[in-house]
């Protein structure tokens, strides 16, 4: 693919793991300004925390990314309690990353079908398919099949940084036709 410009990452939180860590360079240079919160083996109730506490000190961007299947399963009460909270206090769009593992990590095939099935029934919610972006392309993965190697950290961003830029525009979509525009 061509080069494209940087996406704007001002008001864009992305809460993540340890793939997000591996890839946090190559995120903020896609997305300059994007805030990055990764831990290595975060889970997802560690992760809606973080955007609980993030919301409540006002420091919860208007696109929240959350990239944590890799480590807990998601379901669909996680993705209900995050729309909850990210929508609490003003208009967001939420960005899920879905995850790449081999098949013995049995939760990340379910976390995926419960952020696609979401993605597809929510205009809140916008689903960055790093799984579908990656698979089939063990060159792109260490020895793990989880984390990626240095090509799959850019491709990662490059799927976090498309699913922001639709995010974005379902956002202004959203909050022009509602009248509640909000810088």
């Amino acid at each position: 693919y061509s080069k494209v410009t940087p996406l704007d990452g001002k008001d864009v939180t992305m809460i993540g793991d340890s793939v997000t860590v591996s890839a946090a360079d190559d995120l903020r240079s896609k997305m300059p300004g994007i805030s990055v919160d990764a831990k290595v083996s975060r889970e997802v109730s560690d992760g809606l925390d973080i955007a609980r506490k993030q919301r409540d000190k006002h420091e919860l961007g208007r696109i929240v990314v959350v990239s944590l299947s890799t480590n807990s399963g998601m379901t669909q009460e996680d993705v209900d309690t995050l729309t909850d909270l990210a929508e609490s206090d003003q208009t967001r769009e939420i960005v899920l990353v879905t995850g790449q593992a081999p098949p013995k990590l049995d939760w990340v095939k379910t976390s995926n079908e419960t952020v696609r099935a979401a993605g597809k029934k929510s205009d809140k919610i916008v689903v960055a398919d790093w799984a579908k972006a990656s698979d089939g392309r063990p060159d792109l993965m260490v020895s793990d099949g989880v984390h990626p190697e240095p090509p799959g950290q850019d491709l990662y961003a490059q799927t976090v940084a498309d699913a922001v830029g639709e995010a974005k525009k379902k956002l202004a979509d959203r909050t022009a036709s509602s009248g509640s525009a909000q810088d």
